[in-house]
C-alpha cells in the first residue's frame, strides 16, 4: 500500500509542473476541472513560469488587467454534459494504456507504445491523474500479488516516461523560441541577413518549429485583447512561416511538404478544402505523388508496435481515399 500511495503522490506532481506539457497537446482551459485548475495554480506557487512571455517576441496583450473581463458565462447542461463524457473518455484511454503496457512482452516496446499514446498520459493531470492511478492500483491489488507488481512497474514507467517528455518538450521549446529570435533580428537587420540566416539555421527548420510558430500566432491571436502591434507582430509570425516552408520544400518535394502541412488540420472540412485546392492546382501527376505517400505511410503504420495515434492514422487515411477517389474521377480511359 506504502509503494502505491508514493505512485499517486508522484503522479500528482509529475505532470503538473511544467506549462510546456500542457501547451504542447492543446489542452483547453474551459474543460479543466475544479481539481485540475487547482493544480495548475500549484504550479505557479512552485515557481513554474509560463514561457511564452519568457521570449524574444513581445506584445503588449499581457498588460490586458484581466479583473476588468466580465466572468465567463456559466455552462449549460449539454456543456456540463460534453465536459463529463470527456473525462470519462480519458479516464477510459488511460486504463486501456496501462492494460496495454502490463500486456507488453518485450520491455524494449513499452516507449514506442507510450509515445504513440502521450495525448492519453496528458490528458490526465494532478489530483484526477492521481485518482484514476489510486483506482488502477487497487483493482490490479484485487487481481494478486503478480498483476500488482506488473501493475506498478507499469505505472512507475509511465511516470518516468511522462517526466521525460517534460524535460525534452521544455528543451526543444527553449531551443525554438531562441531561433525566432534570431530570425526576427536578422529580419530588423537587413534582408541579406536574413538569407544568410535562413541557410545557416535550414537544418533546424523541423515541424516542430513550425507548430511553435503557429503556436505564437495563436497565443497573440486569442489575447483578450488586439492591439495594432499585436496584429503586425501575427503578419511577421506569417512572413517567417512562410519562409520557413519555403525554405523545408527545397529539400523535399512538394507532395511531401504539402502532406506534412495537411496533418496539422484538425478539421476535415478544412483538411479536404486545402487538398482539394491543392489538387485543383497542381493536378494529376501531384496526385499521384502524393499517393504514393499515403500508401507508403500506411503500411509504415501497420509495422509499428503498439499502433499509431488514431487521429494520424484517420486523418492520413482520409487524405489516401480523397487521392484514390480524384484519380479515379480524372482518369482519362474511364
Amino acid at each position: 500500500m506504502f509503494r502505491s500511495l508514493i505512485l499517486v503522490a508522484a503522479f500528482a506532481s509529475s505532470l503538473l509542473y511544467s506549462e510546456a506539457f500542457l501547451t504542447h497537446h492543446r489542452v483547453e482551459r474551459r474543460s479543466l476541472s475544479p481539481l485540475q485548475h487547482a493544480g495548475h495554480d500549484h504550479n505557479h506557487d512552485h515557481g513554474t513560469h509560463d514561457h511564452n512571455h519568457d521570449h524574444s517576441i513581445h506584445d503588449h496583450n499581457h498588460d490586458h488587467d484581466e479583473s476588468d473581463d466580465p466572468p465567463p458565462p456559466p455552462l449549460d447542461e449539454e456543456e456540463i454534459r460534453e465536459i463529463e463524457n470527456a473525462e470519462r473518455r480519458k479516464k477510459v484511454k488511460f486504463r486501456q494504456l496501462v492494460a496495454d503496457s502490463v500486456a507488453v512482452s518485450n520491455p524494449e516496446h513499452l516507449p514506442k507504445l507510450l509515445a504513440n499514446n502521450i495525448g492519453a498520459i496528458a490528458a490526465l493531470q494532478g489530483q484526477e491523474g492521481a485518482a484514476i492511478i489510486k483506482e488502477i492500483v487497487e483493482d490490479a491489488k484485487a487481481e494478486g500479488e503478480e498483476q500488482f507488481n506488473r501493475t506498478v512497474i507499469v505505472i512507475e514507467s509511465i511516470l518516468s516516461f511522462a517526466e521525460s517528455f517534460v524535460e525534452e518538450a521544455e528543451s526543444l521549446d527553449s531551443k525554438n523560441k531562441k531561433l525566432l529570435g534570431k530570425i526576427i533580428n536578422a529580419m530588423k537587420s537587413s534582408e541579406d541577413a536574413m538569407d544568410e540566416l535562413m541557410e545557416v539555421e535550414r537544418d533546424n527548420f523541423t515541424a516542430g518549429f513550425l507548430r511553435h510558430i503557429e503556436g505564437e500566432c495563436e497565443r497573440i491571436g486569442n489575447a483578450p485583447k488586439m492591439t495594432t502591434e499585436s496584429t503586425r507582430l501575427i503578419e511577421l509570425l506569417r512572413v517567417i512561416q512562410a519562409r520557413v516552408l519555403e525554405e523545408i520544400g527545397a529539400d523535399m518535394g512538394e507532395a511531401t511538404l504539402v502532406l506534412g502541412q495537411l496533418m496539422g488540420y484538425d478539421d476535415r472540412d478544412e483538411l479536404l478544402g486545402v487538398l482539394d485546392a491543392g489538387l485543383t492546382v497542381q493536378g494529376r501527376e501531384f496526385a499521384v505523388e502524393m499517393k504514393g505517400l499515403t500508401e507508403e505511410a500506411l503500411r509504415g503504420f501497420e509495422s509499428v508496435h503498439g499502433g499509431v495515434e488514431p487521429e494520424l492514422l484517420d486523418r492520413v487515411s482520409f487524405v489516401d481515399q480523397r487521392l484514390t477517389n480524384y484519380l479515379e474521377e480524372t482518369n482519362e480511359f474511364q
